[in-house]
């Protein structure tokens, strides 16, 4: 189809693919010992930044590829020069961010794996008297009380950081280029969603540190967000373009279509 012929499918899938791995990321989240044993969740607490992090450096790196390509092929046409850009010119970006979370990711796996614990916290009830419950979460090892993760999770949150910013550099530079579907525009936007996302939700992490329930709603809130604004903004426009050349090409079937649509 012409829609999705020159809206480079390649990177469509990787965003498709991304978004799933992303989205995928709820699933571990949800371990709990009530219904699972305690390695269960210890491999799901693993399981979570693998899949968030290899999701979204799928999804924003397909992000980045495209505005890059688009930026480049603008810059050469003003020099008056031609230019070709390959899909594997686009791909090494990805292919270096990929190798560097995997090594990352892997260490932190092997070095210091979390764990899923059960801690003891305090509440107060209605009548303002405290209480003593247990909540289970997912912590790391520490050595001599000093976290043994955190050189990972801090290597893997620059390299998280710099995607975006980078990601979005490129989207900033490509506003005000006008491509056909307005692609350029619509990333701009799902990546300044990103951006906001983000500082919303740092902060409210840190906060709910000692609550597993209200953290673990907000995480899902914030995948949920992430993922749907990234393929609503993308695909929906697309859709659109695909109806108007379908009812061009051919209005009783499209009027068919239609029918159907609002019968089903």
């Amino acid at each position: 189809n012409p829609v999705m012929k020159k809206s480079q499918p390649f990177f469509l899938y990787m965003i498709i693919a991304g978004a799933v791995i992303f989205g995928s990321a709820i699933l571990p989240l949800g371990f709990d010992k009530e219904n699972y044993t305690e390695q269960e969740c210890s491999k799901a607490c693993m399981m979570t930044p693998w899949l968030f992090i290899t999701g979204f450096t799928t999804m924003y790196s397909a992000f980045f590829a495209k505005t890059w390509r688009i930026n480049q092929v603008m810059a050469a046409a003003v020099g008056m020069q031609r230019v070709k850009i390959r899909e594997r010119d686009v791909m090494v970006p990805f292919s270096v961010i990929t190798l560097a979370n995997t090594i990352v990711l892997l260490c932190w796996t092997i070095v210091s794996p979390s764990k899923f614990t059960v801690s003891p916290s305090k509440g107060t009830d209605h009548w303002n008297r405290t209480y003593k419950y247990y909540h289970g979460s997912c912590h790391t090892s520490r050595t001599i009380g000093k976290n043994r993760s955190a050189p990972f999770m801090i290597t893997l949150f620059v390299i998280f950081l710099g995607v975006v910013l980078i990601s979005n550099r490129e989207a900033y530079k490509a506003r005000n280029i006008q491509t056909e579907y307005a692609e350029s525009r619509y990333i701009a936007i799902a990546m300044g969603s990103m951006i906001q996302a983000l500082i919303v939700v740092i902060p409210l992490l840190m906060l709910l540190d000692q609550d597993p329930k209200e953290r673990y709603i907000l995480l899902v809130f914030f995948i949920f967000i992430v993922d749907m604004a990234t393929l609503l903004l993308l695909f929906i426009p697309k859709c659109i373009a695909l109806q108007k050349q379908l009812k061009e090409k051919n209005p009783d079937v499209a009027q068919g279509l239609n029918i159907r649509h609002v019968r089903s």
